[in-house]
């Protein structure tokens, strides 16, 4: 999205703080049990997480400790601060249409994973320029940048990913390839 049309931070403040999502909310709950499901095989009570955008109101850190998993919370109107070091897993749940810069967002998100690492990524794809005016998720003036089953290929090939999980219209599960890992097969 050009920069003029971009919300300021206060807009995207109110509007954040507008939602009701929370642990009390079950709607909610089943919302983010969409992204963690798909996710849980790559993962182990060993792992240290962060969700990346958890919002006003943090639930996915909740929802995961419930699988004995920690999780740290990041966002950068609410939770501002988190460790310094790098992570085994990373959700990023319904915030990456909301990236202003998603190249830099996705640089950053990268390297705060380890090699090896899961990046569970949750936005809903588009699929046709026809009806794009009208579909209710370009309507959201905080969603200012949207992904294509093709950007999640892209990301893939950019940020040295491996997509783990089937097509999804909305989840992506990608395996940071570590740097012994070649993106060239062998014979």
């Amino acid at each position: 999205m050009e920069s003029t049309f971009l919300p300021t931070r206060a807009a995207e403040e109110a509007r954040y703080k507008a939602h009701q999502n929370g642990p009390q909310d079950a709607g909610y709950v089943a919302f983010l049990t969409q992204a963690i499901n798909p996710a849980l095989p790559y993962l182990n009570d060993t792992m240290h997480g962060l969700d990346y955008g958890c919002g006003p109101n943090p639930t996915l850190s909740g929802l995961l400790l419930n699988h004995g998993l920690q999780c740290e919370n990041y966002d950068p109107i609410f939770f501002p601060a988190f460790s310094e070091h790098r992570f085994d897993f990373i959700f990023a749940t319904e915030v990456a249409e909301h990236f202003f810069h998603p190249a830099e967002e996705l640089k950053r998100i990268s390297s705060l994973l380890l090699p090896g690492g899961i990046l569970t990524l949750m936005t809903e794809y588009w699929s046709s320029l026809e009806g794009f005016a009208e579909w209710y998720y370009a309507k959201d003036m905080t969603h200012v940048c949207f992904y294509h089953s093709k950007t999640i290929e892209y990301i893939c090939s950019q940020y040295g990913f491996k997509k783990m999980n089937p097509e999804s219209p909305r989840v992506s599960v990608l395996k940071k390839i570590g740097k012994t890992q070649s993106l060239i097969p062998h014979d």
